[in-house]
């Protein structure tokens, strides 16, 4: 699982990269047509290169 680095930089979730932090901050994930959850985006490892850290 990984966030945008700016996320944990800017403690957009405090307590990242504590996983279990992200059931705090859903809002910070949140899309238009997520009904105010997160949204999780999966795809191969190859997509998250060095941007985002490891949660």
């Amino acid at each position: 699982m990984g966030v945008p680095q700016y996320v944990i930089d800017d403690n957009l979730c405090p307590g990242l990269p504590n996983w279990e932090a992200l059931k705090n901050c859903p809002e910070v994930f949140a899309t238009a047509d997520s009904g105010g959850k997160g949204r999780w985006l999966e795809g191969p490892q190859s997509w998250h290169g060095d941007k985002c850290q490891s949660v």
